[in-house]
């Protein structure tokens, strides 16, 4: 597995590059986990978008999770609760992804999966790529073998998306409305280290409409209901709508433009669900900070 590991996180890609701005969004704060996760199909455990999380998918990122929490954590028994809650996480997280590439048409062929995996030694036979020797290493760690082969070109896929952000020249303008210490100058400074063009306008912000209109990104954190208005927004734009209020509503008016922004956050269960999967990980890594 580690070989597999270090081809993906190296992987620079000799595909078109997949130059995105995408906002995950979640469901999951507006219906629950028991309705997010099925009941009616016995092999079908969540959907996200047009994908569908099974138990063959479960079962291999739990098996991921518990290889990769025992190396970062050798002297502690991780329960099954842990496993399953980090698991489940990281599904909705990378489905959510894999959605939006399918949305745009974007997929990976076997070829191109066998050709990367070439160098991979447990993969060859006679110094060559071995189909054969690739089923029966997915066999030998308890996987069928073309539930396997999905799983390595979803990962595969997602490297990709993530290296041609990273890699990419493409710049967008942002508008963060908020200027607290807390929420809208750290979301600034997020935008600004992905190379994006960042103004920071706020509830005293002179013409604010014509500052807004041009912005490609808009995340608003102005602790008012409503205060940026849909006509503010050109057709297109991605809206992070980060705040909640009594009405059930946030700082945007997100039923004029839900028609159409390119994606937005619903209130309530878009940020927040983010917010706390955020939280629970600086947790995890400032404990392993601290052993």
């Amino acid at each position: 597995m580690s070989g597999i590991q270090s081809i993906r996180e190296g992987l620079t890609g000799n595909v078109t590059r997949v130059i995105v701005v995408a906002i995950i969004i979640t469901f999951i704060g507006s219906v629950g986990w028991a309705g997010f996760f099925s009941q009616g199909n016995v092999n079908v455990v969540a959907s996200v978008g047009s994908k569908e999380i099974t138990n063959a998918d479960l079962n291999f990122e739990v098996s991921t999770q518990q290889f990769a929490l025992s190396q970062r954590f050798p002297d502690q028994e991780i329960d099954d609760e842990t496993l399953f809650t980090l698991s489940k996480n990281n599904l909705i997280n990378k489905f959510s992804i894999l959605d939006f590439l399918d949305s745009k048409k974007t997929i990976l062929t076997d070829e191109f999966i066998y050709t990367q995996l070439a160098d991979e030694e447990q993969f060859q036979e006679n110094g060559r790529f071995s189909k054969a020797r690739f089923e029966s290493f997915a066999r030998s760690n308890g996987f069928i073998p073309s539930d396997y082969l999905k799983r390595v070109r979803e990962d595969f896929l997602i490297s990709i998306w993530r290296q041609s952000i990273i890699n990419s020249s493409f710049i967008t303008d942002a508008e963060v409305v908020g200027r607290s210490p807390i929420l809208g100058k750290p979301m600034a400074m997020m935008l600004l280290n992905e190379n994006a063009t960042v103004s920071i306008c706020h509830s005293k912000t002179t013409n604010l409409e014509e500052h807004l209109i041009k912005a490609d990104i808009i995340v608003g954190a102005v602790g008012i209901p409503k205060f940026i208005k849909s006509n503010w927004i050109k057709d297109g734009a991605v809206v992070i709508d980060a705040g909640y209020h009594p009405e059930k509503c946030g700082d945007i008016d997100l039923e004029g433009i839900i028609d159409r922004c390119s994606a937005y956050t619903p209130v309530p269960g878009g940020v927040g669900p983010m917010t706390i999967n955020t939280l629970i990980l600086q947790t995890v890594e400032a404990c392993e900070a601290s052993l």
